[in-house]
């Protein structure tokens, strides 16, 4: 059945502007425009004014809101340690500026602003080595190592060649000018290491971009501290302009300013014990920007040289070295698409889901659109596999992946999670109705069978839909949602699919050990109740029958359907008592109906047998003493067992030929929504075909599955076999069944399930006329 609930968008909420961020992106734009305005001017004062300005607020802001990051319940200890460390580190990077201010120009080191920039290098390195980190093998530590050793070289041949090789070469300078030569540039290979290790290796939990930011903080930072020496050990110091480092001292000021105000933000809304954050793909690329570092100084100073001999062979050594590089990155490549890829479908696997998702997740939250999860999982893909064998299984994969394919647009993501459990991500969607239109459209091409084996089968899945406003869900929960949404669409017994709504979280809740244990003495308790739904004959209208349904009325949860309670009755053992009492309650009523009957009249009871009765060795016995006592002849009692039921098996056929040689007629239901094939069918001992309403939906359109209402039409007229059409809601489809051949049908258009006293009036009215329906009635439940 599909459980198609309209559902309206989730309400937008209006959001507060953040003042904090635009007062501190704002303070930067200002600062860099007038930085920009005082070039013209060529004044260092007046870069040193707006510089000095600037930095110590930036220190503050950075300060405090890391302070409050650290605080911050959700985060795990070793995180909270990390911003505390980086917190503390902005209040003498922040005051070291003024001090600078007040040195500047003495030639002093170390002075005190020069030792309050330094401590900053071990807080800041104890800081970044404090992050819980992804815990790694041997083998990724001596990579780690690897990685992390060519950023360092490379960083290291770009001081070397801008300060630290210069100043040594001028070997006049005093030990004081040397050693202030040195010391920054060291201590920014030390935040550089620090950096390095923390994105290459990756951190546990937490979001990555404050530690980005941290990383493009520090370097701009290196790259003020580099241009800097280079004035200082360059004789072209008058040549060249001098405003470029203030410029880069306070972008790097801001970003770590910025870095801490992002994990301020982002800290209240992170739950401890996350997922894993894994090494990104832009974090894996940093080696090879040392690459690219150090071998553009080596082409930069063999171009200053004549081509032979150190021209040729720097060309030739870089060129060696990007064709490795470059095949080392295809195979990365390769790697990781690999082990983001299911091998049997070539679909994303259920990493690469994830990380598809979250990206989608926070895309539309910036651009204030949902994002829809199908989740779908194929009914009876086990008796494939036991009949046809593991090859057919896996061919019937690999053909349903193809038909999600198919039915999605480019950009969404289709996966196989696992076994026979299908994913599909759709971002950037308007409203429900996109995400429900794509399962309508799967779920319809699921009809279009599959050869195995010389058999047609069709890929009949259930699929669960579930829908987050911007915002609104993570990962996770969304996931979760459409969890239960698919296991309620299967639980519905057809192919078909489920919106997600909050009934389903409440349904999720009452599926626990409590509720199996109230369900045990539901039967004794008095609180199963049974409702009918008429069965008609097509042709004229008239009553033949009615279907026993059973709701159970829970002391505290209320009304509940089958869908919420026959599968847990499944799993208990709890269903044989259970469908013993709807047997014999059904039969002593339908049995008081018959005693008022007119002459010549009689009513037809459909059961539901459950696949779990059909191990009872006592079941014909007990079938037959129910008979007997509620004075139900065995010709006007109907068992229904559903197609994917396991009726094929040896003791479940015998059991059900016990049955019909009683005199019970045995329906199968659902047909044509399971793997049965026509000599299974020509097996089994049944007297009726219940078509499935999926096809009467269908009659009158171009889908091509009124053509298979009509086949099993005629099928069952060459067999012998009668039918029932199941879902019945219009004139129009009662009518083509009726000119198709079909005797008999149920469905909205003729009733909705009725109490028994419901029932009981109607058939009062027999007095004067049988009923026929469409007739006015009161409906149970919808």
């Amino acid at each position: 059945m599909q459980d198609q609930h309209p559902a309206g968008g989730p309400v937008r909420s209006r959001r507060s502007p953040d003042w904090t961020a635009r007062t501190l992106y704002g303070s930067y734009v200002l600062s860099a425009i007038g930085m920009a305005l005082t070039w013209s001017t060529q004044s260092p004062g007046a870069h040193l004014g707006v510089y000095t300005v600037a930095v110590p607020g930036y220190g503050l802001v950075g300060a405090v809101c890391g302070a409050r990051a650290a605080r911050q319940p959700g985060l795990d200890a070793r995180t909270q340690r990390a911003w505390w460390l980086i917190a503390i580190s902005y209040v003498p990077l922040g005051l070291s500026v003024p001090l600078f201010l007040f040195f500047y120009g003495r030639n002093q080191f170390p002075s005190p602003a020069d030792v309050l920039r330094l401590s900053v290098v071990p807080l800041l390195l104890a800081g970044l080595l404090s992050f819980p980190l992804r815990l790694q093998s041997r083998r990724d530590r001596y990579k780690l190592a690897l990685d992390v050793g060519v950023v360092v070289v490379g960083s290291c041949m770009v001081v070397w060649y801008f300060v630290v090789g210069p100043s040594v070469a001028v070997g006049h300078h005093p030990l004081r000018g040397q050693l202030a030569a040195l010391a920054y540039p060291v201590g920014d290979l030390v935040l550089v290491f620090g950096v390095a290790t923390v994105l290459l290796r990756g951190a546990t939990t937490g979001p990555r971009r404050p530690l980005l930011l941290l990383a493009v903080a520090l370097g701009f930072l290196v790259a003020g501290d580099v241009y800097l020496g280079y004035l200082r050990t360059h004789p072209v110091i008058s040549q060249m302009p001098t405003n470029w480092q203030f410029l880069c001292w306070m972008t790097g000021h801001f970003l770590f300013a910025a870095a801490a105000y992002e994990q301020c933000r982002q800290a209240s809304g992170h739950r401890p014990g996350g997922t894993r954050q894994p090494r990104s793909l832009a974090a894996s690329r940093l080696p090879y920007v040392g690459i690219i570092l150090g071998y553009g100084l080596l082409l930069a100073v063999a171009a200053g040289t004549d081509l032979y001999p150190w021209g040729g062979l720097a060309l030739g050594a870089v060129t060696l070295t990007v064709l490795v590089v470059t095949r080392q990155a295809v195979t990365l490549r390769e790697n990781h698409e690999m082990a983001v890829t299911d091998g049997l479908t070539g679909l994303a696997n259920r990493v690469r889901l994830y990380e598809v998702l979250q990206r989608a997740l926070a895309r539309g939250e910036r651009n204030a659109e949902m994002v829809a999860v199908l989740l779908l999982d194929l009914n009876g893909f086990k008796q494939v596999n036991d009949s046809h064998g593991h090859e057919a299984g896996d061919r019937l994969l690999v053909e349903f992946a193809q038909l999600l394919t198919r039915n999605v647009l480019g950009y969404d993501t289709v996966a196989r999670l696992a076994g026979d459990e299908f994913a599909i991500v759709l971002p950037d969607i308007s409203s429900p109705a996109n995400a429900t239109a794509v399962a309508g459209r799967i779920v319809a091409a699921m009809y279009e069978p599959v050869l195995l084996g010389g058999r047609a089968i069709r890929p009949q899945g259930s699929v669960g839909v579930a829908v987050a406003g911007p915002g609104e869900l993570g990962a996770d929960e969304l996931m979760q949602r459409a969890d239960l949404a698919m296991y309620a669409a299967k639980r519905a017994g057809t192919a078909g699919w489920r919106l997600y709504d909050s009934s389903l979280t409440e349904m999720s809740t009452v599926d626990s050990p409590a509720l199996a244990a109230d369900l045990r003495h539901a039967v004794t308790a008095g609180q199963l109740r049974l409702c009918y739904q008429p069965i008609v004959a097509l042709s004229s209208g008239e009553l033949t029958g009615v279907e026993a349904l059973v709701r159970w009325q829970h002391p505290t949860l209320g009304l509940l359907s089958p869908a919420a309670f026959i599968e847990l009755a499944e799993r208990t053992g709890a269903i044989s008592e259970l469908g013993a009492w709807v047997l014999e309650e059904s039969c002593r009523q339908v049995a008081g109906w018959q005693r008022h009957l007119p002459t010549g009249r009689h009513l037809q009871l459909n059961v539901n047998l459950s696949p779990r009765q059909l191990d009872d060795p006592d079941l014909v016995g007990a079938v037959r003493r129910i008979l007997h006592r509620t004075g139900v002849a065995p010709g006007s009692l109907v068992l229904e067992v559903t197609e994917g039921a396991r009726v094929d098996d040896t003791v479940a056929c015998r059991q059900l030929q016990a049955l019909r040689a009683e005199g019970i007629r045995i329906a199968l239901d659902d047909f044509g929504t399971g793997y049965s094939s026509l000599r299974r069918l020509t097996r089994l001992p049944v007297d009726v075909l219940k078509i499935d309403r999926c096809f009467i939906t269908e009659l009158g359109s171009k889908t091509g599955n009124s053509a298979v209402a009509e086949a099993v039409v005629r099928l069952c007229q060459v067999l012998q076999v009668d039918t029932v059409a199941e879902g019945i809601e219009g004139v129009a489809q009662a009518d083509a069944l009726t000119q198709l051949g079909c005797k008999t049908g149920q469905g909205y258009h003729f009733g909705h399930p009725m109490s028994a006293d419901q029932v009981t009036a109607l058939l009062d009215e027999a007095v004067r006329a049988w009923p026929t329906l469409p007739a006015m009635a009161v409906p149970v439940d919808s």
